[in-house]
């Protein structure tokens, strides 16, 4: 499966991921203009379900579908792997800990936290 050639498509696509749901507005700062036209080449991919909600029908639901599910984790394991060689290029093993905690702190310091866990 591949993604649509354009990086926009590519930015609405991750977007989505990795909540479950997100929804066509949240999606809109991208860039309000095309992301229906992004979001039609995601579905008819395969990629991305929409939904239009119950109670409020200018509200458009988005999540992966299993298959955007898949294609998102093999990118992000081909990314961590070139990372992954980057680092080794530059750092030293001591190194690359001490700078992967320093990152795990600051996206720990950036998650917003439910106040019961």
């Amino acid at each position: 499966m591949v993604l649509p050639a354009r990086p926009a498509g590519t930015a609405s696509f991750s977007s989505v991921w990795p909540k479950s749901n997100s929804s066509q507005p949240d999606l809109d700062r991208l860039s309000s203009n095309l992301t229906s036209q992004r979001l039609d080449k995601l579905e008819n991919a395969g990629l991305i379900t929409r939904d239009i909600d119950r109670t409020d029908r200018r509200r458009v639901d988005v999540q992966l579908t299993p298959a955007g599910v898949e294609l998102v984790d093999s990118l992000l394991a081909g990314l961590m792997e070139h990372d992954t060689k980057i680092l080794a290029q530059g750092l030293t093993p001591a190194e690359q800990r001490k700078l992967r905690g320093l990152l795990r702190k600051l996206l720990l310091s950036l998650e917003p936290w439910d106040a019961e866990g």
